[in-house]
């Protein structure tokens, strides 16, 4: 029996950094990582062209991975909300990769691993949500011949310390309207019942 062929990158002549960097970007592929460097969240290659496009960020070159020079570009710790209020804002999705293990005890690269990922549909954090606007998300069920559509909305910053708006639509009913308080978990919680409710629309639409 035949081995199937190894189709993983090959980071072969990279620094161990630039490999471990490498390895986590490969399973975020379309998405920007910020690589927890200390004070800084650093982007490298192409994250970090994109960065310095979308953020005017400054693009720097840094020694040598492979041979070829490590281009990369930053933002600090302290400010990282910023950036990625201006980055959701311009629907980019955003990999947050932080240090997870020991730095005294650490052999190597220390490890890290991506613990939060935040993106335009999903975002909870109410200092990224927009003043004015609600973040809304959109779930749509086939059951059968039948479809259900559900929705549901949070308030924009300006409104989330008032209230959370949720409304789901069923095509073979009329609109159902809860109300919670707002919050990352209530917002969590919500997108399950989108789920819940288009699905119940496409049986009932059957």
């Amino acid at each position: 029996m035949t081995a199937a062929p190894d189709t993983r990158p090959a980071f072969d002549g990279h620094t161990p950094m630039m490999q471990q960097y490498l390895r986590i970007k490969a399973e975020f592929p379309e998405t920007l990582v910020f690589y927890r460097m200390g004070d800084f969240y650093e982007l490298f290659f192409e994250d970090a062209r994109r960065a310095n496009r979308l953020l005017d960020i400054t693009l720097t070159t840094r020694g040598q991975s492979a041979g070829e020079p490590v281009v990369m570009a930053g933002v600090p710790v302290h400010s990282v909300e910023s950036y990625l209020a201006g980055l959701i804002k311009l629907g980019e999705a955003v990999a947050i990769c932080e240090q997870v293990g020991d730095v005294a005890t650490a052999k190597g690269p220390v490890e890290r691993k991506v613990v939060r990922v935040v993106t335009p549909g999903t975002v909870t954090d109410t200092e990224l949500l927009a003043d004015k606007s609600d973040a809304v998300l959109l779930a749509v069920a086939k059951q059968g011949q039948g479809f259900g559509l559900a929705a549901r909305a949070h308030a924009g910053r300006a409104r989330a310390d008032r209230m959370q708006r949720a409304r789901a639509r069923q095509l073979a009913g009329p609109p159902a309207t809860e109300r919670g308080a707002g919050g990352a978990r209530t917002w969590q919680r919500g997108a399950a019942a989108v789920a819940r409710a288009a699905h119940g629309a496409a049986r009932l639409a059957v």
